[in-house]
């Protein structure tokens, strides 16, 4: 059921976990307060270093 959270649940610079891929280009993202659905519109990705890098 949605529901109407706070907009301090989460930092606009926080970086997330997407969790599941849901139908009309949306993410499940779990951040430290939470997972939540948003559109991929609203999300960059982040490139994590390779363990490998030297």
């Amino acid at each position: 059921m949605p529901v109407l959270r706070p907009a301090d649940l989460v930092d606009l610079n926080e970086q997330g976990e997407v969790v599941a891929i849901h139908a009309m280009q949306q993410r499940a993202v779990k951040f430290r307060r939470g997972t939540f659905l948003l559109p991929v519109s609203s999300l960059s990705s982040q490139v994590e270093p390779s363990a490998n890098a030297v």
